[in-house]
Formats: C-alpha cells, structure tokens, sequence
C-alpha cells in the first residue's frame, strides 16, 4: 500500500514489521492507555496479493488477546486498486462517463453497483473469520465530493454510472444533472438518492457483522463538513447502527486549531466517539512530540471523546515508519494552553465561480485530480493547494 501511494518513500521496514509483536503492543499500551486497535486486514487489493496480509496478522492476534486489546480488522470501503480489479466494472463515474480517483492507483467505487456490493461483503465476511473484536470499514463516502462555485453553484459530484442514472431515473423522474444549484428541488432529491444508497449498504453490513457478534464501525471523516451533502452520510442513521463512531479531521491540538467543535455533537451521544486527528496529514508529517500526544489526551478528556492514535504513516527525516513508543512517555493530562477551534458549521470547500468559470472547472474537476495523484511533479507543486483545502 505505501508503495502504491508513496513509491519513492524511504521505509522503516523493521518499525512496521515489529508493529504488532507484543513488546511493541505493551509499549503502546502502556504510553497511550490503549484499549482498542484498528489492524491491518484488507486494502482493496485482490484476495490473492492480499494472503500474506491476512496471514501476518492472523499469526500476531494472539499478542493483542494476552494484552487485552480488542482488534477491529480494517477493511477499505468505497474505492479499490485499479490494477487489481479491472475485469468487474465496480466503478463510479463522473458526468462524462469517466472513472475518479480516490488516491494514487485506486478508483472510487459505487454502493449503488450490485457487483460492488457483493465484492465488500466477500471481503467483511473474510475477516469476520478471524478472531477479531469487530471490523471497521474505512473510506465510506459516495462518490466525488463536490466544491462549491460562486454562490449557488456546484460541481457535478456522487456518481452517474449506469446504475445510478437508472435508480434516480426511477425515484426522481428526472436523469442527473452534470452541474448543480443549490437552490433547487433537483439538488435536494439528489443528496437524499445519495444518502439513501450509501446507508442502505451501510445497514447491510451492520446486519452482516453483527450476525457475527462482532463490532462496526466506519470512518465518518471530519463531520465540519455538511456530511449529507460532502460524504452522503447520515450522522444519526450511523449512530443508529454502528458500535462507535469514528472521526478523521486535520484539528491535532495546537495553537490554532482544537476539536472543540465536536463537543456538540459528541455530548448527546450515548455510543464511543473516537477522534482521530492529523496536523499535515497522512505522510506528510514527523512523528508527534510527547506534548502533541499529551494535548490530545487531556483535550479528550476535556471534551468526552475517546483517543485514537495515530500509530503509523509517519514521515521523520523522509523515512516513513511507524509510531516509536520507546521515545515516549506515558501520556498524562496537561494545562491547556492551547486554542480552542471557532465552531464550524457546513462547511464546504469553495472557489469562485461564474457561469463560464463554473463549467470550466467542472469538466476539468477530475481530470485535475487524476493529475495531481498520478504525477509526481504535479502533485509536489500543488500539495499546498490541495491540503489547504481539505484542512
């Protein structure tokens, strides 16, 4: 997987290998309280690149049982590796007809598409073979996201393969449109179809993995965005059917940024809420320091969510590893001498946008982004722009 993402990354091998050997678990333990850890089982490669994955962590299980760590086996949800998974069309497509990418190598896929479903059962159903806790199925979203143009425009977003236009077809009367406005019936039918078909494959496999007696869970991502209309995820209907929640946002407590304003929704929650925070973002960023560790404890404990380390993907001095306990402490709570994030409310990535400019950028949406994850030089030129907006 890093490979696939980071090919010219420099790798820790030894940091990554040792990952769930015990010594290394007991460390984790006892630094960072850990209760709970969200293993390695499925990166959306085939099944059969994927055997020496299942079988490392099958062999190292036994060292999470001894600490009594419960395990949720990772499983990638709404995107595969291209090159893997080019004989079944599971792929969204944009209004063009073209497929969108998720990262480097791997292609959104569609909770609408039948032969996709199937595909994410198969593989839930395989880790729910092992002896693990639960399983968490990661990247859950419909589609490409949208970006707002001007005031009441955006761009096409979701997905428009053949599946889809004849479901919205069906329910709407109407085919879906290649740009939108906001102000409009059509627009609203729309994030509803969206939400309708991402929770109906959600709710399925809670069925699936409860029937097991296991937990799930999926990554809600950062919940500042409008999640109905960014990711096509319902917040409550998820509380409704998952064990836990699980947030990824950019807000590692510092001096500019807080996840205070989760507190709202997390308070009247009666189910876990994990947090999971970054400052730069996957790859893009050194190990965090004992007092960026510290600061997110005692902001959990100040805001009643529940920690979730970052233990892996970490860049130091251009060689990605994994997190290294034995330079650590155990955490504890500190003052907080950091600020507390102004509350955002959807919120949405946005660019200026007339009629003209709006077309413009629209046709070109996907193809900008296939650029920037597919070369090298593009994506070292324009990472600034991208995490500026995604943070």
């Amino acid at each position: 997987m890093i490979r696939l993402k980071y090919p010219t990354h420099k790798i820790d091998r030894r940091s990554l290998w040792q990952s769930y050997d015990q010594e290394q678990l007991q460390q984790a333990r006892d630094t960072l309280g850990i209760t709970d850890a969200w293993v390695s089982y499925s990166w959306g490669f085939s099944e059969q690149t994927e055997q020496a994955d299942y079988q490392f962590l099958r062999d190292r299980l036994v060292n999470f049982q001894r600490l009594g760590i419960k395990t949720h086996a990772y499983v990638q949800g709404t995107n595969l590796v291209w090159a893997e998974h080019q004989d079944t069309d599971y792929y969204c497509r944009d209004y063009r007809g073209r497929l969108i990418p998720y990262h480097r190598g791997r292609k959104l896929t569609c909770p609408n598409n039948p032969a996709f479903q199937a595909y994410l059962h198969r593989k839930v159903a395989l880790a729910l073979e092992e002896e693990v806790d639960g399983v968490f199925v990661d990247n859950m979203h419909f589609g490409l996201f949208p970006v707002m143009l001007g005031k009441g425009r955006f761009t096409f977003f979701g997905c428009q393969c053949a599946y889809c236009q004849e479901q919205f077809k069906r329910e709407v009367g109407s085919p879906i449109p290649g740009l939108f406005h906001r102000q409009s019936e059509l627009f609203e039918a729309y994030i509803d179809f969206r939400v309708r078909g991402l929770m109906a494959l959600v709710r399925a496999l809670a069925a699936q993995i409860h029937a097991s007696g296991k937990a799930f869970g999926t990554n809600s991502f950062d919940p500042r965005y409008e999640t109905r209309l960014f990711y096509g995820t319902d917040l409550q209907q998820l509380a409704q059917v998952q064990d836990y929640l699980l947030f990824e946002n950019h807000h590692l407590p510092s001096k500019k940024r807080s996840n205070a304003y989760l507190q709202p929704l997390v308070s009247p929650l009666t189910l876990p809420v994990f947090v999971v925070s970054y400052h730069k973002g996957i790859g893009r960023e050194k190990q965090y320091s004992q007092a960026d560790l510290n600061a997110v404890y005692s902001e959990s404990q100040a805001l009643g969510y529940a920690p979730c380390y970052k233990a892996s993907e970490y860049t130091t001095k251009h060689v990605w590893h994994n997190m290294r306990f034995e330079q650590l402490q155990p955490v504890h709570k500190v003052e907080s001498r950091r600020a507390q994030a102004v509350t955002l409310e959807s919120d949405i990535p946005r660019l200026p946008g007339g009629r003209w400019l709006s077309r413009v950028f629209n046709r070109f949406y996907v193809p900008a982004m296939e650029r920037y994850y597919e070369n090298k030089l593009v994506r070292r030129s324009m990472a600034w722009l991208f995490y500026r907006v995604v943070r």
